[in-house]
């Protein structure tokens, strides 16, 4: 993706077919953190919507954030959905809807 006003790309997406959770670890090291996520539900649909830190959320990743990179694990946590290369955070701090 990239931002049309500037045209810097801001993220780049792999989808590996055969990747799992602890390959990717021994191909990027042990310095990660594991952080889960929900999306901002009154922001848009579990589709369009932009996610949030939550520590009860479904959706995990194994983050390298110094480097800029996001590993989204499957549900049961032991294959990788994707690769996310970011130039900011995978999503916000808080959500943004009023609880």
């Amino acid at each position: 993706m990239f931002r049309k006003r500037t045209g810097v790309i801001v993220s780049v997406y792999l989808s590996p077919e055969q990747l799992s959770r602890d390959e990717a670890i021994r191909h990027f090291g042990n310095d990660y953190v594991e952080t889960r996520y929900d999306f901002d539900s009154c922001l848009g649909n579990e589709e369009s919507g932009p996610m949030y830190e939550s520590p009860n959320g479904q959706i995990r990743f194994i983050e390298y954030r110094s480097r800029g990179i996001a590993i989204g694990l499957d549900d049961d946590l032991s294959r990788v959905r994707e690769i996310g290369y970011l130039s900011g955070p995978m999503g916000a701090a808080t959500s943004k809807c009023k609880r």
